[in-house]
């Protein structure tokens, strides 16, 4: 199973490695550490020339602060190469219990300014005082101090003895040092064991990509943290390490930049195996994914649901691996929360398309880093905004909304999978990630409506006044402008409120007559889709827009046999929609002529035609039938609808009006 993982991580990559490759390299990397640790305790006295005395056995445990400082700073030091068994010989002189202490005025600095300098000088005993790195003076002064408060007991190790533990102890903390290194994907400390095992292979004639460098040095840490764990745990005898060991799995959290997984290799069992755990074994994380998948379709999932938690799902694998579920950690969910916040908002598109999470935000923060290098023309970007107050430029990261979209997703997975595993429900470790409503609604970046002037002027522009009919349809002329859906949708959206993907799919049986008034009949039906159960209604269809003909052009479309109102637009994206490229000919063209504005797109004619009916004092239960808007309680809209006239949606509509006489026929 590990190594399944692991060539999963490569295949992410676009030069996949052999799996009987990259075992053959995982097992020369792990041979060669094994020769080396046992060659170099065969140079080795058994007792290393220890000097009974009673700091061999100190049995005292070290506070939490002092020791995590400690193993902090070890982390920081790389490799761990340089420190052996007789750094630790003489723990009075130089060293506190083997760990270097700072220069002294008998052994100054070589270098003021080089902290890795060494000390050779021998004392008068023998031996070397100290050939390791220097602690910093705070956490060496800690050790002292620590260390002359807790006098040592009488010796109770024999001299052999205690070079045993004390070996023990180093294959520990290298150990630790390779498993910490795994965990922050800090390559360093494998490079030059895998170098040496491609090498080898080189000579023979067989290459690795580059692009496998990565993987290898990863799943290595984990190789090399095996090693020096079985030699802790059984110092003399070093038996078979397993390379593909399903219980020594640990896949580490993921930096910027670097795809998730690594696996730890572990010995072979010596003591039979347990006996097996009555109850379901936990299921990966995708694996849970499918499961509520066919839980929640029946409960209100639609392909959009079902596709937004998917990709929740796949951002959040592509970070922690597909793992276990009961394997995820508080500390994954609240790290994770906290990556979401720097995910670009146009993630999945443009530049930002097929990228991985961290990707995405190693990408953005580029990206944000050439705008403000000026290595980078901000108008060639999409996605921007301006600091007003430093005038530095910044790349639109997800709202806090969002964030609480995707987690809301995990936690229903993570919900499921905890209740799929007969534990409490609450158990998700995403329960309690979300942010504050009133935090989310007090960081909501606001919608902007038009004002009535800023309309008007919109449709004077060339697309509706009339223009050259190329794409973009930007450029002034004196033909008037093909009646599409280009001249359509933006008008039925500043009168109606509709939203885009409800106007582009109509059809033209939906523009119809009821009580001798005419309407649009919102619904779902073959190759229509709505956003919400609410979102179905039929409303009336505006004044304005029969002034100007809307009803003869969808009179001519049926007469042509054409069951789409607008025929030549085609779906896209990847949820097969009409607007996914009409949204992208609206920004370009509100870009063309230079009326576009951050915060003012194709939604803000919803925002507008909500905001200028409240403030005709428009009944706000009318404005929320023509909207298709839901309201509390859940109530639908056949409930809000009820003792509603189409002649008062009607009369309660055309009081929104602006002036858009130039275009009547």
């Amino acid at each position: 199973m590990a190594l399944d993982l692991a060539m999963e991580d490569l295949r992410m990559l676009h030069a996949p490695l052999d799996p009987a490759v990259l075992t053959s390299i995982l097992a020369k990397v792990r041979d060669d550490a094994l020769a080396t640790e046992q060659a170099e305790r065969a140079q080795q006295p058994p007792d290393l020339g220890f000097v009974p005395r009673p700091t061999a056995a100190r049995r005292i445990v070290a506070p939490k602060d002092l020791a995590q400082s400690l193993l902090h700073w070890l982390a920081q030091q790389g490799s761990m190469a340089g420190i052996d068994d007789a750094d630790l010989k003489d723990p009075d002189k130089g060293r506190a219990n083997g760990i270097a202490a700072g220069p002294t005025a008998d052994a100054p600095a070589q270098d003021s300014n080089d902290q890795t300098a060494t000390m050779v000088e021998e004392p008068a005993d023998g031996g070397p005082v100290h050939r390791g790195l220097w602690l910093p003076p705070e956490l060496d002064r800690a050790i002292r101090d620590f260390v002359a408060a807790n006098p040592a007991p009488p010796a109770e190790l024999t001299t052999a003895r205690a070079a045993s533990t004390i070996r023990a102890t180093i294959a520990q903390g290298v150990q630790g040092a390779y498993l910490d290194a795994a965990r922050r994907n800090d390559r360093q400390m494998a490079q030059a064991h895998v170098q040496r095992a491609l090498d080898g292979f080189e000579a023979e004639g067989i290459t690795v990509h580059p692009n496998s460098r990565g993987v290898l040095e990863r799943q290595a840490l984990s190789v090399l943290g095996a090693v020096h764990g079985q030699a802790a745990t059984d110092e003399r005898e070093l038996p078979e390490i397993v390379l593909t060991s399903p219980e020594a799995l640990l896949v580490p959290r993921q930096t910027v930049g670097e795809p998730a997984a690594a696996f730890i290799p572990a010995a072979a069992p010596t003591t039979p195996p347990a006996a097996p755990m009555i109850g379901r074994a936990a299921p990966t994380i995708t694996e849970m994914l499918q499961k509520c998948i066919k839980l929640k379709r029946d409960k209100g999932w639609n392909d959009k649901s079902i596709a937004d938690a998917t990709t929740s799902i796949r951002m959040f694998v592509e970070y922690r691996g597909d793992v276990p579920i009961d394997q995820v950690t508080s500390a994954d969910a609240s790290d994770y929360k906290a990556l979401l916040l720097d995910v670009p908002k146009l993630a999945g598109k443009g530049r930002f398309a097929k990228l991985t999470i961290t990707d995405l935000v190693a990408e953005a923060n580029a990206l944000e880093q050439a705008l403000n290098d000026e290595e980078v023309d901000p108008n060639s970007v999409h996605g921007i905004f301006r600091d007003e107050d430093d005038d530095s430029w910044h790349v639109a990261r997800y709202s806090l909304a969002t964030v609480n979209k995707h987690i809301n997703f995990l936690n229903v997975v993570f919900t499921a999978g905890m209740k799929y595993l007969d534990r409490k429900e609450d158990a998700s470790v995403f329960a309690s990630e979300y942010y504050d409503k009133a935090l989310v609604k007090e960081h909501r970046r606001k919608r902007l409506a038009y004002e009535v002037n800023e309309l008007e002027s919109l449709f004077r522009s060339p697309a509706w006044a009339g223009c050259v009919d190329d794409r973009l349809r930007a450029t002034a002329s004196d033909s008037p402008p093909p009646r599409d859906a280009r001249f359509w949708g933006p008008l039925i959206a500043a009168h109606q409120g509709m939203r885009l993907e409800e106007i582009l799919q109509l059809q033209t049986e939906d523009v119809d007559e009821e009580d001798g008034i005419a309407v649009f009949r919102i619904r779902k039906g073959a190759g229509r889709k709505l956003k919400t159960a609410a979102s179905a209604r039929t409303v009336p269809v505006h004044s304005s827009l029969i002034r100007i003909g809307l009803l003869k052009y969808a009179q001519a479309r049926r007469a042509e046999g054409s069951p789409l109102l607008f025929p030549e637009l085609k779906r896209g994206g990847g949820f097969s929609t009409y607007g996914h490229a009409y949204s992208l000919w609206w920004t370009e063209y509100r870009r063309a002529i230079g009326i576009y504005k951050p915060g003012l797109d194709f939604h803000s004619f919803r925002t507008t035609v909500n905001t200028h009916l409240l403030r005709r004092r428009c009944n706000e239960t009318m404005i929320k039938a023509l909207l298709g808007h839901s309201i509390a309680g859940d109530i639908t809209t056949d409930d809000y609808n009820a003792g509603l006239s189409l002649a008062d949606l009607q009369q309660a509509l055309d009081l929104w009006q602006f002036d858009i006489s130039y275009l009547d026929v």
